[in-house]
């Protein structure tokens, strides 16, 4: 069984602006794809203000939740209704429409339910935060008072690799335990309030991966570049 990781995951630029105002400086589609599909059933650890940038999106969350139950329902009755034309016997219907159903409650109890304090899905999310309140209404989400804290509940209760995902003293305050670190560098010299906290030893990160994105098609989209390293020795 191979030893579980704790990691980095951060965008940033030539001048190390990794946010403003509380927001990413950039729109940036397939480094968010990255996040997601590198997190994905891991656990992350975030700062409060993170935490609270993200409740900015549970109104999106909702609307895809109802997308995703709405289309569910509609491939049900579609289904259903076209079964009822066949002219099966009613016992052979009954059985049908009941496999129809079961497909229908599995893809239901698929869906993410979305909590009134919203998490990434797929993601337990360990919250590091001197003031903030514990959270109620959301099992995946854990509020710790220090990064000691948050590995011991990590190692104790989160699931995969514990992804640290900023903010800028959160990054910091984790770097010592870092052994894998998954980087995206913007191309650009956007300015912004929060920078990247720490300098990359040359000898002390072993490059794992490298992948050049170039983006020429009109889009706005900057090139940049994804990164992933892990730390020697540990």
């Amino acid at each position: 069984m191979s030893k579980r990781k704790i990691a980095c995951i951060l965008a940033t630029n030539l001048v190390s602006t990794i946010g403003d105002k509380g927001k990413l400086p950039w729109h940036l589609p397939d480094d968010l794809a990255r996040f997601k599909r590198i997190t994905s059933g891991n656990t992350i650890v975030i700062g409060r203000r993170t935490h609270e940038s993200l409740q900015e999106f549970r109104d999106a969350a909702v609307r895809a939740h109802d997308r995703k139950v709405k289309e569910t329902w509609e491939w049900f009755d579609s289904e259903k209704a076209t079964l009822e034309t066949h002219g099966h016997s009613e016992a052979k219907l009954k059985r049908l429409i009941s496999k129809k159903a079961y497909q229908r409650d599995l893809s239901l109890s698929l869906i993410h339910p979305v909590y009134p304090t919203h998490s990434l899905p797929n993601r337990k999310t360990i919250v590091v935060s001197k003031t903030m309140a514990e959270v109620t209404d959301n099992p995946n989400i854990v509020v710790v008072r220090s990064v000691d804290e948050a590995i011991v509940v990590w190692r104790a209760r989160g699931q995969g690799t514990l992804y640290c995902a900023g903010g800028a003293e959160l990054y910091k305050e984790f770097w010592p335990h870092m052994e894998l670190l998954h980087l995206t560098l913007l191309n650009n010299s956007t300015e912004g309030d929060t920078k990247y906290p720490f300098e990359l030893a040359g000898g002390e990160w072993r490059m794992l991966a490298r992948q050049i994105m170039r983006k020429d098609d009109g889009s706005g989209e900057v090139s940049h570049t994804f990164f992933t390293m892990d730390r020697k020795g540990v």
